[in-house]
């Protein structure tokens, strides 16, 4: 027994043979254990797809609540798109009366201008009344035009208020009738030729703008040999109008109407 026991060993380190209970126990242990971790596994896959559920659930509501949204703006960028297309018809429409009243202001401003002259050259005396520069201008036309008719009847007569440090601002004379307002004008021209004193035509500041325009086209046309002269707003260059045009900033011809001067 003493030999069988020191052959044995520690009984502790070699306990020997395992039996069949310990064995099968062991064995079931050791099925056991994967059982019971692949159970784990399958109720942690049961929650990672309810999770994944809600959140594909989530999504889809979000991705609803993110259409519909965007359904709303695309109906108000329509609605804008349109307000904005009809606000432009009306600001086209608006622009377009307000250019029609100004053209009739215009025109209204050059009927009254119609009847008047400008005379540059006059010299003015200090605290000058309107009796007085309209005698001075009757003076004028006796002396330099010899157009000395007391029928031509002036309404009113007076300097104009000049930005300029002119010595002897411009005077503008309304005369009742056209006819005599023609007269003076055209004598002028060749009684006047070479002297001080001037005497032009009266503008609305809208024809006197395109006027300034048309000059240095006047000027070439002349340079070429051309007759060239303005007329109104309209420069005549050998019969053929021509009208200045803003939006080229050239000239371009008026219809096929000739003018003869």
């Amino acid at each position: 027994m003493s030999v069988l026991l020191i052959l044995c060993g520690d009984i502790e380190s070699n306990p020997g043979p395992r039996n069949t209970r310990q064995t099968t126990i062991s064995s079931t242990g050791d099925l056991l254990l994967p059982a019971q971790e692949n159970s784990v596994g399958e109720i942690g896959n049961s929650d990672l797809l309810a999770v994944l559920k809600d959140i594909q659930s989530d999504m889809r509501s979000f991705r609803m609540e993110v259409t519909a949204k965007l359904g709303e703006v695309t109906k108000d960028i329509e609605k804008l798109k349109n307000e904005n297309k009809d606000l432009a018809k009306e600001n086209e429409r608006l622009k377009k009366e307000v250019a029609d009243l100004d053209n009739k202001c215009d025109q209204l401003r050059s009927q009254s201008c119609r009847n008047n002259l400008i005379i540059h050259g006059i010299p003015e005396s200090q605290n000058e009344t309107w009796d007085e520069c309209e005698d001075k201008v009757r003076t004028l036309l006796k002396d330099k035009i010899s157009i000395d008719d007391n029928n031509i009847e002036i309404e009113r007569a007076h300097r104009l208020t000049s930005s300029r440090h002119d010595s002897h601002r411009p005077v503008i004379v309304k005369f009742l009738k056209y006819k005599d307002r023609n007269k003076i004008l055209q004598a002028a021209k060749s009684k006047l030729r070479n002297s001080t004193v001037s005497i032009v035509e009266d503008f609305s500041p809208k024809v006197r703008s395109y006027r300034r325009k048309l000059i240095p086209f006047m000027m070439k046309a002349r340079e070429e040999g051309k007759r060239a002269s303005l007329r109104y707003d309209l420069l005549i260059i050998d019969g053929q109008k021509f009208r200045y045009v803003d939006e080229i900033e050239d000239i371009k011809p008026v219809g096929q109407q000739r003018y003869n001067s």
